[in-house]
This record gives C-alpha cells, structure tokens and sequence, in this order.
C-alpha cells in the first residue's frame, strides 16, 4: 500500500465487519488512491451503515446511473467513488 485502485463490490453485507473492514480499506488506500465500491441493493438498512461507516474515513460520492453505461445501469446496483479524507493519512 498504498493502492492506485482498490475494487469492492458486495463487501458491506455484515454489519459486524463494518468497523474493521473500513479500517482495513483506510490503511491499503493512499491520497492519490480511488476507491470504487459496488452496492446491490439488498437489505436497503446495511447498505446504508455501510456507507456511513466508510464515510468515517472516506468522502464517497454516488454514480449517477446514467454514468453506468447501458449494459450495466440498473436501479438494484449503487456505485460509489471514494476518496480518503484528509484528515485521515
């Protein structure tokens, strides 16, 4: 570490991983490191927690769909971008 890109796609899903999950992705990630992470919306309440938990130690923003591309935009799927904070390195 750091990471130029670190991938995530459906690791939010237990809640009790969450602190130590975000704390693990903080310490592989770097300032200049983004972060793409990928949410199916299953259980709408987890997603969240976890979101905000990465939102400790990271600014995450939503994709929009219509940035997605056709064959992958779908409404049951969130993407984010995320970044670490400043304070947080």
């Amino acid at each position: 570490p750091p990471w130029d890109v670190i991938l995530g796609t459906d690791i939010g899903y237990a809640p009790q991983c969450h602190e130590a999950l975000v704390a693990s992705l903080a310490a592989a990630a770097g300032p200049q490191t983004t972060m793409w992470i990928c949410v199916e919306q299953r259980w709408r309440d987890i997603d969240a927690w976890f979101i905000e938990e990465l939102s400790t130690k990271f600014v995450c923003e939503r994709v929009p769909i219509e940035l997605h591309g056709p064959k992958y935009a779908h409404t049951d799927f969130d993407i984010y971008m995320c970044r670490l904070k400043d304070d947080t390195f």
